[in-house]
């Protein structure tokens, strides 16, 4: 019975080890907070990160350029052909994650996006017809959103990086949506076959609180690409670091929108406040609005919720703008509401199901094998000692 149980205990071990075909891993480099934004002093941003709920202080920061943790003897990694969902996103791993024809990537989620087709001729006689055909963008840029702090009568700058795709010259046009107080951007620009440019532009801070959602709009003979901007201002004499973090980027119709809303003191402390929510879309239109007041003393962090049953398919973002005595501050985080979430498949999803039941039988067999064996080997001592 011991020798049994030893064996058993070493299956058990060859279990753990070959029919688990499963890694765990988080990649800090792909591990990213939502779009967000801290009004006067601090970050709390990165890029494709998600948290829960946060209802206490938090302090200092953890980061890691390179963070991995594998457990298992099918070891998975970028690069493998398969997508791992379990650890790899379109956006961790592009290699294995790519995103379908008609979608883009968006904070690890495929969502499906309009494409520019060119109708070629396919045919003018004899049972020919007319066909259309995809063709690649003329441009990419390196970046789809801004969200910029700015103190009131301030002037910042800041810039983002336009590709050409072809080996053509091609003239990209530049206009701007909702901000044309605000941006000060070229508004043309000639790019040479296959020329990288950075372009620079210039926000100027509007005179009063608010949220200031609009778009910078790059056009070529067929590519179009948007950038989502949104300005939050806040006063000369401040007293309070505000941030907000929408909990979830993409989000379907039924879908709550949850937030993390943190006040930070620094300066004068207990004060009352008054807090304004807004949800925007990037044409400035407002589709919610409520607000709160309460007594402030301390550092202050919670979750918001907000309905968003109402909402369109587009791009919106969450502002907040806070009020005391003497002065203001605005934050707000950007997200998307889609029809249905698409995540990409898991290639040899199949292949790994199938290994994991074939090491779960083997075992199985193995154990009820040798289970059997010590039983007959124990009734056939029995059975001798009775004859002797």
């Amino acid at each position: 019975m011991n020798t049994l149980k030893g064996t058993s205990k070493k299956l058990v071990l060859i279990f753990i080890l070959l029919s688990i075909p499963i890694v765990f891993a988080i990649s800090s480099t792909n591990y990213n907070v939502t779009t967000s934004s801290v009004s006067s002093g601090g970050n709390a941003s990165s890029t494709n990160y998600n948290t829960g709920v946060v209802t206490d202080d938090i302090v200092g920061s953890v980061s890691s350029s390179s963070y991995n943790q594998s457990i298992g003897f099918f070891f998975s990694f970028c690069g493998d052909g398969t997508c791992n969902s379990l650890e790899e996103t379109c956006t961790s791993c592009v290699a294995d994650c790519a995103c379908s024809a008609g979608y883009t990537c968006t904070v690890g989620v495929c969502v499906a996006d309009a494409v520019t087709t060119t109708t070629v001729d396919a045919g003018t006689g004899g049972g020919g017809g007319g066909g259309a055909v995809t063709l690649p963008d003329d441009f990419s840029i390196d970046e789809d959103s801004f969200n910029i702090n700015i103190v009131v009568e301030d002037l910042k700058t800041r810039e983002f990086t336009i590709k050409n795709l072809w080996n053509k010259t091609y003239n990209v046009e530049i206009t701007l949506e909702g901000l044309e107080n605000f941006i000060l951007i070229e508004e043309n620009i000639l790019l040479e076959p296959f020329e990288e440019r950075t372009i620079g532009f210039k926000i100027v801070s509007p005179d009063k609180i608010g949220v200031f959602p609009g778009k910078i709009i790059l056009k070529s003979s067929r590519t179009r690409k948007e950038i989502l901007v949104a300005i939050n201002t806040q006063s000369k004499e401040t007293l309070f670091d505000l941030s907000v973090t929408v909990l979830e980027e993409i989000l379907e119709k039924k879908d709550n929108l949850r937030a993390q809303l943190t006040l930070l003191p620094v300066g004068e402390k207990g004060v009352d406040v008054s807090v304004k929510y807004l949800i925007k879309d990037f044409k400035g239109k407002v589709y919610y609005e409520n607000s709160e007041t309460f007594y402030v003393d301390g550092q202050m962090s919670y979750v918001k919720e907000f309905k968003i049953d109402n909402l369109d398919v587009e791009d919106y973002v969450l502002g907040v703008e806070m009020i005391y005595a003497g002065g203001f501050a605005t934050a707000s985080s950007q997200f998307k509401v889609v029809e249905e979430k698409f995540l990409p498949g898991i290639k040899l999803g199949n292949k790994t199901i199938l290994l994991f039941i074939a090491g779960v039988i083997l075992v199985l067999v193995i154990i009820i094998t040798l289970r059997r064996k010590q039983t007959y080997k124990k009734y056939g001592r029995i059975i001798r000692s009775k004859k002797n």
